[in-house]
C-alpha cells in the first residue's frame, strides 16, 4: 500500500507547529515532493519514512517528547502512536529513528510510518522549500552529494534505492559541475569516492536491485548504471574545468 499522502500530511501538521523552522526534510519523501512539482511521476517510487535534519540534540528530544501531540492535533481522522525510538535503547549520539504505528478512522486503515533522524550542522547544506510538504528541505545539490557518497562506498549494495535516485536527480535538472563538487566537499570532506559501478560488481548489484520494489516504472539495471556512470565521471576523474550536466541528453557540456 502507498502511503505517501500520509507522509505529505504528517509533514503538513509538523509544519504548523513550533518545530516548522527547527528541522529541515530530507531523503525519499522530498525526492518524491520534487518529482511531483516537475511533473515527473513516472519516476515515482514509493516510500515508509520523513527523514530529518537536525541541528540540535536539545531541538531533537524536544521535538520527541512532543510529536504525538502535534500529530494527534489532526482533523483527519488519523491517530499517531509512537510505538518505539531507537535512542531509548541505543542512546542518542547523532542519529535517531522513531515509528509510529497509525489509524485512519476515516478508511479504517493501519499502516506504520518512521522518522529516521540525523543530527548535522546547518551550515553544511543548502535547502528549499518544498510547497508540498510546507517545510525547509534538501535542495538536489545537498540531495546529491548524499547519494554520490552513498553509491561509491562498500555499503552500494545495501542502499541500491540511491543507486536508483542518484539516476532520477539527473534525470530532473541540470547541475553545474563546480557547485557539486562543492557540495561533496562542505557535507562530507571525509568520504572516499570510489566507483563501484564497474562490471566486477555488476552482478551483485543487478541482484540487489531485482529486490528492490516500489518503483512505478522500474528501469533496466543497465540502463540506470549508464545514466549513474556518466553523470560520475568527472567527479571519480576529478576533473577541474567546470562543465555542466544537461538533464535532456544525459550528458555532461563544457
Amino acid at each position: 500500500m502507498d502511503i505517501y499522502n500520509y507522509l505529505v500530511i504528517t509533514a503538513q501538521l509538523i509544519s504548523k507547529s513550533y518545530f516548522r523552522d527547527k528541522i529541515i526534510f530530507k531523503g525519499a519523501s522530498v525526492l518524491v515532493s520534487k518529482l511531483i512539482q516537475c511533473g515527473r511521476q513516472d519516476l515515482y517510487r514509493q516510500t515508509s519514512d520523513l527523514d530529518i535534519h537536525c541541528d540540535s540534540k536539545e531541538v531533537w528530544e524536544s521535538f520527541c517528547s512532543s510529536i504525538e501531540s502535534i500529530l494527534n492535533s489532526n482533523d483527519k481522522g488519523l491517530r499517531y502512536k509512537l510505538k518505539s525510538r531507537r535512542s531509548d535503547t541505543k542512546g542518542l549520539r547523532d542519529s535517531d529513528s522513531l515509528k509510529f504505528d497509525v489509524f485512519d478512522s476515516s478508511n479504517n486503515f493501519s499502516f506504520e510510518i518512521k522518522m529516521d533522524m540525523n543530527i548535522k550542522s546547518n551550515q553544511i547544506i543548502t535547502c528549499d522549500y518544498s510547497l508540498i510538504l510546507n517545510m525547509r528541505t534538501y535542495d538536489l545539490y545537498t540531495m546529491l552529494s548524499d547519494k554520490i557518497v552513498a553509491v561509491s562506498s562498500g555499503k552500494i549494495y545495501r542502499r541500491i534505492k540511491d543507486v536508483y535516485d542518484l539516476a532520477v536527480l539527473a534525470s530532473i535538472s541540470n547541475y553545474n559541475l563546480a557547485d557539486i563538487v562543492k557540495h561533496l566537499r562542505v557535507k562530507h570532506p571525509d568520504d572516499e569516492l570510489i566507483n563501484y559501478l564497474t562490471m566486477d560488481n555488476i552482478e551483485a548489484i543487478s541482484h540487489a536491485y531485482d529486490k528492490f520494489s516500489g518503483i512505478r516504472n522500474k528501469p533496466n539495471i543497465y540502463d540506470l548504471i549508464a545514466v549513474d556512470t556518466s553523470f560520475l565521471q568527472p567527479v571519480y576523474s576529478n576533473v577541474q574545468r567546470n562543465m555542466i550536466w544537461n538533464w535532456r541528453t544525459v550528458q555532461w557540456e563544457a
